[in-house]
């Protein structure tokens, strides 16, 4: 898994750079509200990584089979991926952090039906140990 960040923390032409990366995928099934959960320290190998995630930890990620919420258009896909595109395509925005608070707000703000007309919601999130600000 990504969260470890084992994979890519043995590259040394990484150090000092930011490693990016945005995940589309559920983290589960529980829908039960989110916990806060304490972060550990972070070493000099964990630095600079940017890790941005279409749900929490143990929550699933939606997408719509028919009109897409956000633009209002005739296409389905996920939440995350629209709202991303949207805050990329639309906001003027020049801050990763940024951006991926506008994200979090998206999302959140979209609204599903799901079986037995159970209401649908999402919480994206994002993790970051960058020591600097990433602007684009």
């Amino acid at each position: 898994e990504l969260d470890s960040f084992s994979k890519l923390l043995g590259c040394p032409l990484l150090t000092g750079k930011p490693k990016m990366a945005f995940i589309q995928c559920c983290r589960g099934e529980c829908t039960a509200p989110p916990q806060v959960v304490e972060g550990g320290s972070h070493s000099s190998e964990q630095s600079d990584f940017f890790l941005s995630y279409a749900s929490v930890p143990g929550a699933p990620s939606y997408r719509s089979l028919f009109p897409n919420p956000i633009e209002q258009q005739e296409c389905g896909g996920a939440w995350y991926i629209h709202a991303l595109h949207d805050a990329i395509m639309t906001k003027n925005i020049r801050s990763i952090n940024s951006l991926n608070s506008e994200v979090n707000f998206i999302v959140a703000e979209q609204q599903g039906v799901g079986r037995n007309n159970a209401v649908l919601k999402q919480c994206s999130m994002f993790l970051s140990t960058l020591r600097y600000q990433v602007h684009f």
